[in-house]
This record gives C-alpha cells, sequence and structure tokens, in this order.
C-alpha cells in the first residue's frame, strides 16, 4: 500500500478495481454469475384480505454487487436503445426524461382537445396480472434480437434470466430455494427495462387516427376519439381484439376484474371516474374525486405530526410532512393544480404548517411557510408547470408555430 494514500480511501479504490476487472470479465465471456442470481422474496401485502396470496406483491432482494453490474449493463442497453429510437413514444415507463406525469399530461390534453372539436372521447384502462412474473424468456430474446441485440449480448441477458433461484422470506422464515422459470426479477434494476422492451410493440398494434395508446410499463390506457358514435365502438372493438390477442401470444394475462373504461363530456351531471396511474380521472373532465382523496391523504399526515409534535424536533416534523403531506399534494399537480376546488385542501396544508409550530389556528401562515422553506399548493403547481416546460420544451408549440404576428 502507498504511504501516501490513507487507507480508508485505498480500500474503495481497491474493490472498484476488482469489481471492474470481474464485470469486464463476465461481459466477454457472456455470464452473469451464478451467486448473483439468487434473490430473496418478500411478499408485500397490497390490499384485500391477507389469506390470499393474489393479495401481495412479490420483490426480489438481490445481492447488490448483481445490483451493481445490472445498473452496469442497463445504462448501456438503454442508451442503445434511446439513441437509435428504438423505444415506442407512447411507453413512459421507466425511461429519461418521463414519468407517470407525462403520460397523464399527454392524456388529458388529447381528451380535452377532442371534447373541444366535438368528438366522442372514450378511455379504456387495461391491468395485465403479475406481468413482470410471467414473461417467456424465449420470446424476450427473439424481441431483443429483432432490436439489433448482438448474439454475445443475447447471451449475457440469457445467461442473467436462466437458472435463477429464489426463496421466500415470510414471518420471519425461508423456504427452500426454487428455480424460477419465467418473468423477470421484480426490485432488480435491468427487470424494468426488459419488461418495456417486451411489451414495446404492443401500442403500434393499435395506433391509428383515432386511437391513442399510454403505457406505463405494465399499465396500458386506450383512449377513442373520433367525431362518429358508431366509428368509436368500431375503433374500440378493433383495438380491443388486438390487445386480447397479442396479450396471449405473449404469454401475459389481462386483469378483467381491473379493467376500467370511461366517455369523456364536459357536460356530464351523472359523471363516474376511474383511476389511472394513481390519479381519479373524471368524466366530466375535473378533479373533484381526485381532490377529495388527496385531502383525506392530508389530513392522516396533519394527525400524524400533531401525534408526533410534543416527542421529536421540527426536523423530524419536517421529514413527516414530505413524505406524508407534500408527496401527496405535489403528485400530477400540473393537471389538477388549477381546479378551483382547492380550498380545502390549502387549508389542511395551512393546517399542517401550524401544528409543527404549535400555534393557534388564526396565525398568519406566510412566515411559517417561510421559515419552514416549504411551498404553498398554489408555489408547487407553479414551480412544476415551469419544471415541466423545461423539460419538455422541443415538444411545446411557440407563437411561430401558431401564428406570425409579433405579440411581445
Amino acid at each position: 500500500m502507498r504511504p501516501d494514500i490513507d487507507s480508508a480511501l485505498m480500500y474503495p479504490i481497491l474493490i472498484l478495481e476488482i469489481l471492474t476487472y470481474l464485470f469486464n470479465q463476465c461481459i466477454v465471456d457472456c455470464l452473469f454469475p451464478q451467486c448473483l442470481k439468487l434473490a430473496k422474496v418478500v411478499p408485500l401485502f397490497k390490499k384485500g384480505a391477507k389469506s390470499e396470496v393474489s393479495n401481495y406483491r412479490p420483490v426480489s432482494i438481490i445481492p447488490v454487487v448483481g445490483k451493481i453490474f445490472e445498473i452496469l449493463l442497463n445504462k448501456r442497453i438503454v442508451g442503445y436503445l434511446e439513441k437509435n429510437l428504438y423505444y415506442s413514444d407512447d411507453q413512459y415507463g421507466f425511461r429519461p426524461k418521463r414519468s407517470t406525469t407525462n403520460a397523464i399530461v399527454k392524456f388529458m390534453k388529447n381528451c380535452v382537445n377532442g371534447l373541444d372539436a366535438k368528438n366522442k372521447v372514450l378511455g379504456y384502462f387495461y391491468d395485465m396480472s403479475k406481468a413482470f412474473d410471467t414473461i417467456s424468456h424465449n420470446v424476450l430474446l427473439e424481441k431483443l434480437f429483432y432490436y439489433g441485440f448482438d448474439q454475445s449480448s443475447l447471451d449475457l441477458i440469457k445467461s442473467y434470466l436462466t437458472d435463477r433461484l429464489q426463496s421466500v422470506y415470510y414471518d420471519n422464515c425461508f423456504s427452500s430455494y426454487l428455480s424460477v422459470q419465467s418473468g423477470v426479477p421484480q426490485g432488480s434494476i435491468l427487470g424494468p427495462t426488459l419488461f418495456v422492451l417486451y411489451v414495446n410493440d404492443l401500442s403500434s398494434s393499435i395506433v391509428n387516427c383515432n386511437v391513442s395508446a399510454y403505457m406505463y410499463a405494465d399499465d396500458l390506457a386506450v383512449q377513442i376519439n373520433c367525431n362518429n358514435a358508431d366509428l368509436a365502438h368500431e375503433s374500440y372493438v378493433r383495438a380491443n381484439t388486438i390487445i386480447v390477442d397479442w396479450t396471449a401470444a405473449n404469454f401475459l394475462c389481462l386483469n378483467e376484474n381491473k379493467t376500467q373504461n370511461i366517455e369523456f363530456g364536459f357536460k356530464c351531471t351523472d359523471y363516474n371516474n376511474v383511476k389511472f396511474l394513481g390519479l381519479s380521472i373524471q368524466s366530466n373532465v375535473k378533479w373533484n374525486i381526485h381532490i377529495e382523496s388527496v385531502c383525506s391523504k392530508v389530513a392522516r399526515g396533519v394527525f400524524m405530526l400533531r401525534k408526533l409534535r410534543p416527542f421529536v424536533d421540527m426536523d423530524v416534523l419536517k421529514a413527516v410532512y414530505y413524505a406524508h403531506i407534500q408527496s401527496h399534494i405535489g403528485y400530477g399537480i400540473i393537471v389538477w393544480g388549477h381546479s378551483t376546488n382547492l380550498h380545502k385542501l390549502l387549508i389542511l396544508q395551512k393546517r399542517a404548517v401550524r401544528v409543527m409550530f404549535n400555534v393557534s389556528s388564526r396565525t398568519h401562515c406566510k412566515p411559517l411557510f417561510r421559515e419552514l422553506n416549504i411551498l404553498t399548493l398554489v408555489t408547487l403547481y407553479i414551480l412544476d408547470c415551469l419544471l415541466y416546460v423545461e423539460i419538455n420544451l422541443e415538444n411545446i408549440p411557440t407563437n411561430d408555430s401558431v401564428h406570425h404576428h409579433y405579440t411581445m
């Protein structure tokens, strides 16, 4: 060891050199080591009866070194796909500069534009059951070959997918190891990218001038937008048939219990709603139901702050605020933050800040927000709009694309 280098700095360098050598050798040999393919599967409860196995989501906890290797592979694969424009433009999941917000914004924008044009606008929302667990390895490798992956890349990914072993950890007990015959591990780095590639060709089969598709991993929304009711129904039947046939051919299963549909209209009085990517979308294109849902979650956060305040300091309270209040307020606010029905939510946000300072309900909140460096509901909406414009500037129309009049 060199005397001029502190030992605390030397060990990470040595580990980095060793891992670099091992990872490069794995790539040369087209081999993902067997010791990195052992997974501890933890079932996470979602909702419903705890006695039902289907109400749990299996998450794989894989070796840390394996995740580091996956990060390197994932970066190369995503870079290749983005560079060659192989991703479907309708896929928003696990892609750089794309998120659920982008999918929701585009869906609602097209919906409003269609209603403004007096069109028939319908929405159909599909969910795939245990999609990550039912992927066929052979079909996936065939699709990767179609996207131009060479034989050495295919061999490495095949090695990553096959001969995996997993053990379920539940109630402080481990099961015996069993072989994994299909799917990609949930909780991995590379798994979501491979799944997105697996379903990448679905939307191109159904999209046309009347049909739009919006995908986020295994969530699929289909929007019918045309000026004729009969044509709208015909377009839906065709798209639905293709989706059912495609999922069957690719060994995926649609969850019919979670399939939803909705007809949009500005003048809907007896409106209904559907859940799409965590937001409640109403048929009358308003956000009352979603805002009520957010209010309910924020109220629980306020209760948590009130119970914790006597026992923790302000830093802990701020952490709880961001985790249990602002996370709900900020999600998707770009599409519902313009609503006129925000008064109750703003009152709850002010109540949370007053609880954190232990002041009366009549105390002016503006100085409190400034002292905590917390943004108000309205400011969050403005900030989210500005960030969205900055990220998507190349896709936003300018004055020149609308008219040639100088408006400054």
